[in-house]
């Protein structure tokens, strides 16, 4: 199943990220693991030093990753459907596929999330990567509202940014607070329809 690197902003300075490296992935777990009136999945996660850096993998069983699909949870769509992956299988593809069939208006709601969280931080402790990950997210879930596509590296999506008159504020003003409740069936009058070469979102 796939391992990809966790978006980091596209940042490049190791003094503001850190001498550590991150990696999401999903696993498949035994059938045995599955069965039973109490199947347990716990996600697997791996910290070691390797060559004076701290390495982390964390991984989930693929049916705690679609759960989440389902509900929403914009990092497990980005470990999936993002093209910064290290390693694959062919079970990636139909993956995508299921992937692609939750995209909708609701994954406005986990990048504004997101967004609101790290701005609140950003006023505590502001740093270089804690605003290129603000702003990361925000670029990030504007453009998968829009077309459909993930794009999570910040350096492809900064040019394309400012071509756009909207502010990214538009997500967070957009996505409704935690305890809100909103529809989300109806795609709204002032949003662009999906590319023709692109997998729909509503």
């Amino acid at each position: 199943m796939p391992v990809g690197k966790e978006p980091t902003g596209g940042a490049r300075s190791e003094a503001e990220m850190g001498p550590a490296r991150s990696a999401k992935g999903i696993h498949l777990a035994r059938t045995a693991q599955l069965l039973g009136l109490d199947p347990t999945t716990p996600p697997h996660d791996h910290t070691e030093i390797f060559q004076g850096v701290e390495c982390d993998l964390t991984t989930n069983e693929a049916s705690d990753a679609l759960r989440l699909l389902r509900s929403g949870n914009a990092n497990m769509l980005e470990r999936i459907l993002s093209p910064m992956q290290t390693h694959t299988s062919p079970d990636l593809d139909e993956l995508r596929s299921l992937a692609y069939g939750t995209l909708s208006r609701r994954y406005a709601r986990h990048y504004g999330g997101l967004a609101r969280g790290m701005r609140r931080e950003l006023t505590i402790e502001p740093t270089v990567k804690k605003l290129l990950y603000a702003y990361r997210v925000l670029l990030t879930g504007i453009t998968l509202l829009r077309s459909g596509i993930v794009e999570p590296n910040v350096t492809t999506l900064a040019p394309e940014s400012t071509s756009k008159p909207e502010s990214p504020n538009w997500l967070i003003e957009s996505a409704p607070e935690p305890n809100t409740r909103r529809s989300m069936h109806q795609p709204s009058p002032n949003t662009n329809p999906p590319s023709t070469t692109s997998p729909g979102y509503w």
